[in-house]
């Protein structure tokens, strides 16, 4: 005896990987900031037993439009647009960072009012096989929604 089953049509994210966006950027970066209230890494880590990944904050833009950011006490994820050396940022779920943002790329550093503290933001090496980037291409809270494909 066989059984047949109808089942309904899978939703677009059950069914389909997420899509690279087209941002502008040629490949993924990362940004270091240390901590305010401290004037070197080495002041911060022995005045507190902290590791150096808890005195520095961490921003890496990554190829595919989705970005995080790491701070004291949290990783904030989410999406950003980029057009030229202006990008355009909000985050999706939750976290400490600020919902929006937007910053001015440099060649080594980037400003942004909304990301400011005492110490500039100051471009690093990224490895691309052991980045977060990998991770967030199949994270399901940065997939687009469809009213939201005008905002990646």
């Amino acid at each position: 005896m066989f059984v047949v089953a109808a089942c309904t049509t899978p939703t677009y994210y059950a069914m389909r990987p997420p899509q690279p966006v087209t941002t502008g950027a040629s490949a993924s970066v990362s940004f270091q900031q240390l901590v305010d209230g401290f004037a070197t890494l080495e002041s911060c880590e022995a005045s507190t037993s902290r590791t150096s990944s808890r005195c520095m904050r961490t921003l890496t833009l990554c190829e595919n439009g989705r970005y995080v950011l790491v701070t004291i006490d949290a990783i904030n994820k989410g999406r950003y647009d980029r057009d030229g050396d202006r990008v355009r940022a909000k985050q999706r779920g939750p976290g400490d960072g600020p919902g929006t943002f937007s910053l001015t790329l440099s060649a080594n550093s980037f400003e942004s009012r909304e990301l400011a503290g005492t110490h500039p933001w100051t471009k690093v090496a990224i490895d691309e096989a052991t980045s977060t980037c990998a991770q967030l291409a199949f994270d399901p809270a940065l997939r687009l929604a469809p009213a939201e494909a005008g905002y990646r």
